[in-house]
């Protein structure tokens, strides 16, 4: 994870299964609405196990390739991780109020499920700020806070083929490791010169954060 290492992840596909990685892709709310309340939410793509689907493709969605997903799911699944394994569903606003202050409705905290148990969250947690601390996402540190997080580098898809040249670079993290209070993901399309998320955008992030 330190080291954003395609091969393993692609390995970890294939030694979990179709059956119980598709589980999980679905636990963590890829392709399906979560619900979110605003328009236009799409549900992106994962992709059912059956006898027509290679072995190799749970190798590719092991490192990324082969799935679609929405940034905000992204996100939700992330502070899934942050939040002890719960996913929440994700709201765009806190409140609504009348001019005069009075609160129209109020969003409270929702969760939608567990998705894995508080202690394999934890350890989740613990690696993602191996990968700020020790990492690919260095850049994204910040000096007294514990950010934990993951880089993404991705090829982007032309008429049904991975470009070679055009890329989609990311990291999503959150902070404080262990007792988390924001949670974020910056994504860049079609970045020039370097493209690697944990050089071009871990900076960012560590500027919001």
């Amino acid at each position: 994870l330190e080291n954003s290492c395609n091969t393993v992840f692609a390995s970890l596909g294939v030694e979990l299964g179709p059956d119980r990685f598709y589980k999980y892709c679905r636990q963590f709310g890829f392709g399906e609405k979560l619900g979110v309340d605003f328009p236009g939410e799409a549900a992106g793509t994962v992709r059912k196990p059956g006898p027509k689907v290679p072995l190799v493709t749970w190798g590719n969605m092991g490192f990324g390739q082969g799935i679609s997903m929405t940034p905000l799911q992204l996100l939700t699944a992330v502070s899934a991780i942050a939040n002890e394994g719960k996913l929440m569903r994700p709201h765009f606003l806190k409140e609504i109020r009348r001019k005069d202050g009075s609160i129209v409705k109020k969003f409270e905290p929702e969760p939608i499920r567990q998705v894995v148990s508080a202690e394999t969250a934890r350890k989740t947690s613990y690696m993602m700020r191996s990968v700020v601390k020790n990492g690919s996402g260095k850049r994204a540190e910040v000096p007294g806070y514990r950010v934990a997080g993951k880089t993404g580098t991705a090829q982007m898809v032309e008429g049904g083929r991975y470009s070679h040249t055009k890329m989609v670079s990311s990291f999503v993290g959150f902070a404080p490791e262990g007792a988390p209070e924001i949670s974020a993901l910056i994504v860049l399309w079609e970045p020039s010169g370097a493209f690697f998320g944990g050089i071009i955008v871990a900076p960012i992030f560590a500027r919001l954060a």
